[in-house]
């Protein structure tokens, strides 16, 4: 085996609704190609950077659609699957079964383990070890018990010498990670992930530390950094009406003469997320138009702009749609009127929910900063609402 290759990918979020439309034929579609893939190109590792389930506790159809994925995986020689939890998923779902999926070269971490060197894996090839460190999502309790103090500067010491250590000796090293890193940019779906006062990992903190980072949790393909080469692969498959059809695949090939590289796979996509902005008067031509330039089964969004009432128009384009492969998913009419005519509308969807009350507070109190102890109490209160979901 001259060659050894590594498919990244993470935030399937299976069972996830579009507004009341299922998902699962598009996940059912994507899960299936990602096996012909690993097949027909000989991939070796699959390494799933979190966020499997949209929720924690998943549809029994979602959960039926992943465990028969991973048995099908099960089967290929020469092959094994590495997971983390993200903060979608449920820590507690995935330990139950975590011998079932060993049974069928899957490996899981599910969490920050209380053992540090428990989170190394090792792999074996053409004479070389491959050695990949899982960080699968924390909370900040998580972290408390492994640190005394909780300032920054512990954190980053905890962090440095946890990405430093290593039980044998790595010819290639990854990181496997479901947090906010360097610059990102959000794709308008995900929350920023606080760690006692630190909003991100610095890139920093990875440098000369790691070959490869294989991160997830934005949704937007992005490449943060060259040394270490870090990237966010993004979703498979659009989950909202913001995010681009265009998704991919990471995939990097290791050679036996210490060579490696990595390339994007543009993934087939199944089914199209399109959005329409007109107004009555253009309405029909820009609708005709999209159809006469779909081919392919899709979900729309319309948004349409009058300065008076309408009624019956979102039936108008249902009816133009029938004997079409478009399903309108969504319909909203802004009504204009003299102060936000002309006017970019920000819509409530396309924000983070930090920035959606940096943007209120300053409205609503005149003011360009947002004092401090403010804006803390709020990320406490994101965090303390998140946990509580987690838990139900």
């Amino acid at each position: 085996m001259n060659e050894f290759k590594i498919l990244h990918t993470g935030d399937w979020h299976l069972g996830k609704r579009l507004f009341k439309e299922s998902r699962l034929e598009e996940q059912e579609f994507f899960l299936n190609n990602i096996i012909k893939k690993i097949i027909s190109e000989k991939i070796n590792l699959l390494l799933i950077a979190g966020d499997i389930f949209d929720v924690p506790s998943p549809p029994n159809e979602a959960q039926r659609l992943f465990y028969n994925f991973i048995y099908q995986l099960g089967k290929i020689e020469n092959f094994q699957t590495i997971l983390i939890t993200g903060n979608h998923d449920s820590q507690a779902l995935f330990e139950i079964p975590i011998e079932f999926f060993k049974e069928h070269n899957c490996f899981i971490y599910p969490k920050l383990s209380s053992e540090l060197s428990s989170l190394n894996h090792y792999i074996k090839w053409n004479g070389k070890t491959v050695g990949i460190k899982s960080l699968p999502y924390f909370r900040n309790f998580e972290l408390i018990n492994h640190i005394d103090e909780s300032d920054d500067e512990s954190i980053k010491n905890f962090f440095c010498n946890f990405f430093n250590t290593w039980d044998e000796n790595c010819d290639f090293k990854i990181l496997l990670s479901h947090h906010c890193f360097g610059k990102y940019s959000a794709a308008g779906s995900e929350h920023a992930i606080h760690l006692s006062g630190v909003d991100y990992f610095p890139l920093e903190w990875l440098e000369e530390k790691f070959d490869y980072v294989a991160l997830g949790h934005i949704h937007k393909k992005q490449t943060l950094s060259k040394n270490p080469l870090s990237i966010y692969p993004g979703s498979p498959y659009p989950l909202r009406f913001s995010e681009s059809n265009l998704k991919y695949f990471s995939q990097i090939t290791l050679e036996s003469n210490g060579n490696w590289n990595q390339d994007f796979t543009q993934i087939e996509p199944h089914t199209l997320l399109l959005r329409l902005k007109a107004n009555l008067i253009n309405l029909e031509s820009k609708l005709e138009k999209l159809i006469s330039e779909t081919t392919q089964r899709s979900f729309l969004e319309v948004t349409i702009e009058t300065e008076r009432p309408v009624q019956g128009v979102a039936d108008m384009i249902r009816d133009k749609l029938k004997k079409t492969q478009i399903k309108l998913l969504s319909f909203r009419a802004i009504l204009l009127n003299e102060e936000n005519t002309g006017q970019s509308l920000k819509k409530i969807d396309e924000l983070n929910l930090p920035t959606l009350f940096t943007d209120y507070y300053k409205e609503k109190f005149n003011t360009q900063v947002i004092p401090k102890e403010i804006m803390d109490s709020f990320k406490e209160l994101l965090e303390n609402v998140s946990e509580q979901g987690d838990e139900k």
